[in-house]
């Protein structure tokens, strides 16, 4: 019997992160604020501050009007759905000509 049953997992579930070096929150420097007020304002402790801002270490004042990266973007979940295509092997054919068949790659 040259007919087989293939079952071809044509996407894998893979859940794949994405993570972002972009700042979704700021905070706009005002004469009088410090990095301390900053932080308690914010609920952030200062070593998150000086993490999201590497170069407030080496400066020692803040300046009015000065921009500041409160939190970053949140890591997204991109689930992938599952698709399972039944084909049945024909005399033939070949692992690229199903893939090319049903849109996947061999690999």
């Amino acid at each position: 019997m040259n007919l087989f049953t293939v079952l071809i997992l044509s996407i894998f579930s893979l859940t794949t992160f994405v993570y972002s070096a972009e700042c979704s929150t700021y905070h706009i420097v005002k004469s009088g604020d410090s990095l301390w007020r900053i932080a308690k304002k914010y609920k952030i402790s200062l070593r998150e501050l000086y993490k999201l801002n590497p170069y407030l270490r080496k400066k020692k004042f803040l300046k009015p009007g000065q921009k500041i990266c409160i939190s970053k973007l949140k890591k997204k979940k991109n689930k992938v759905q599952r698709k399972f295509i039944v084909y049945k092997v024909k005399k033939g054919d070949s692992l690229i000509k199903i893939a090319k068949k049903i849109g996947v790659k061999v690999s």
